[in-house]
């Protein structure tokens, strides 16, 4: 049957109209697609490591955060960028454009989490407190805070110190994403207490006879020892002066942590540990620091109160009464150790 001449032969240029218009309906159709969805809340996505375009097109679909993920893949690869959109956990908001989200995963722009490290804390705490956060593991922390060349500037030159990164974890609060690696957390914190301990504070300690080590030794007894704050300079002061004349220091948190220990009341029996520090065997600062000190105490490290005294025994309250004599201090502990 032989067809009607309308139909043998389009009309002159219908070829190119109804590619036009197959073009302009794929353009509408992308530009649906590729639209931002309704504004809603922000949600947390999890891109896991080695995702490709096309799964985290899906998981950014089923999060609400984009229409048509199989659109959104094929966005990125067009771009060039599929390669290199980084895993992570990110807080993104439905109504976001398509291309802003895109630009929030080539720059691994992921959600961070506040970790707060208390002072007065050890190696050994912090640790625990980055498992209990869910950021890290209390293993590989405690492996990555063995790292001695971290702080090999702070050392003595020769010098065993058990815990080398004891002492060196500023207290602060930091802001990881749980991709951070644990070398990474340490690393942060050994570079936030070399940012507290600017220049003019190390030439201060050399003024004084101290270098960063032994007052960093200093400044953690004094933040074991003090419960209130306006006693730190005074504590200092008690143990400037008998550093001065060769007095034994006798702080009990030596002694505590040479018994692994961070709380608890010293017994006369936990005096006799054999320990470089436990300080009512061995005259001098112990080897190294017992705790992780904030800048208070390392202020009062440095800049000790001129006191007469030489001993303090700890009221019922946190304060301590001071002494500047033995029988002066005998007096203090009958009225408040009894």
């Amino acid at each position: 049957m032989r067809l009607p001449a309308f139909m043998r032969r389009a009309p002159k240029g219908g070829g190119f109209l109804v590619l036009a218009a197959l073009l302009a309906l794929a353009a509408l159709a992308g530009h649906y697609l590729l639209a931002p969805m309704p504004t809603g809340e922000p949600v947390i996505v999890e891109v896991p490591a080695g995702a490709g375009a096309r799964q985290i097109g899906t998981i950014l679909q089923r999060a609400g955060v984009i229409r048509q993920g199989l659109a959104f893949s094929w966005l990125v690869r067009l771009q060039g960028q599929d390669l290199r959109l980084q895993a992570g956990e990110y807080r993104m908001v439905p109504g976001t454009a398509v291309s802003r989200v895109i630009e929030q995963l080539l720059r691994g722009d992921v959600l961070t989490h506040p970790l707060t490290i208390p002072e007065g804390l050890t190696v050994e705490q912090i640790a625990g407190l980055v498992e209990a956060s869910g950021l890290g593991n209390r293993d590989q922390f405690l492996a990555a805070a063995r790292n001695v060349e971290l702080v090999r500037a702070f050392l003595p030159a020769g010098a065993p110190v058990p815990e080398p990164l004891e002492g060196y974890l500023f207290p602060d609060t930091y802001h990881f994403s749980r991709k951070t690696s644990e070398e990474v957390m340490v690393r942060t914190m050994v570079n936030r207490f070399a940012q507290a301990f600017p220049e003019q504070w190390r030439t201060r300690a050399a003024e004084l006879g101290f270098s960063v080590h032994q007052l960093a030794t200093l400044a953690s007894i004094i933040e074991r020892e003090a419960r209130v704050a306006a006693e730190r300079p005074v504590i200092a002061g008690v143990f400037h002066n008998r550093l001065r004349v060769g007095m034994k220091l006798q702080a009990d948190p030596t002694v505590l942590y040479a018994l692994g220990r961070t709380t608890g009341t010293v017994l006369y029996r936990d005096l006799e540990v054999d320990s470089p520090f436990n300080t009512y065997r061995h005259a001098g600062l112990p080897p190294g620091p017992i705790a992780n000190f904030g800048v208070d105490a390392l202020r009062a490290a440095l800049f000790p109160a001129a006191v007469p005294y030489f001993y303090f025994v700890a009221r019922n309250d946190g304060s301590h009464a001071f002494a500047e004599t033995y029988r002066q201090h005998r007096a203090n502990i009958a009225r408040y150790q009894r």
